[in-house]
């Protein structure tokens, strides 16, 4: 890796959602659009805040409200996406704006088990940012999704008598 390699791998994307400021890599952030309308999904969990028509595709978009647990109830009031791309593709989270592109020193949290999506913190301007793994939140999204749905699937099926 050259030097400017080193700067963009450094780079991250600061954005104001769910009542406080957080972080992702700059590396996978596509773009920050304004919130197209988004479609609920049945028996889905409130991490997922719906699915929406973005250029051509169908994108899942995560409430980080729910992620982080910070659940807050002007978190379906945002009014932009965070598009990124993970390992399936890409996905979307719902956040009220995007602040910065830039390096941030960052203060690494001890992990506390597999499903952490906590990184850990830096400062930006007067702000405690909080920095987050986007892979990691897209797996667990993905993991309160399947439970959800195998659990629903087998209330379906056993309130239709099969077993």
């Amino acid at each position: 890796m050259n030097d400017n390699d080193l700067k963009a791998c450094d780079r991250h994307c600061v954005f104001r959602a769910a009542g406080s400021t957080f972080a992702v890599s700059g590396l996978l952030v596509c773009e920050i659009a304004e919130r197209p309308p988004l479609v609920a999904v049945p028996d889905a969990p409130d991490v997922l805040a719906g699915l929406c028509h973005f250029r051509n595709e169908f994108l899942p978009v995560l409430d980080l409200a729910h992620l982080v647990g910070t659940v807050s109830p002007d978190s379906q009031a945002a009014e932009y996406i965070l598009v990124l791309t993970g390992h399936d593709g890409q996905w979307a989270l719902l956040i009220d704006r995007g602040l910065a592109l830039e390096p941030l020193e960052i203060s690494y949290a001890a992990t506390e088990g597999a499903a952490q999506v906590l990184v850990g913190t830096a400062s930006h301007r007067e702000d405690v940012v909080q920095v987050l793994d986007a892979d990691m939140m897209y797996q667990q999204a993905v993991s309160l999704l399947e439970g959800c749905w195998q659990s629903s699937g087998r209330d379906h099926m056993h309130a239709a008598g099969i077993h």
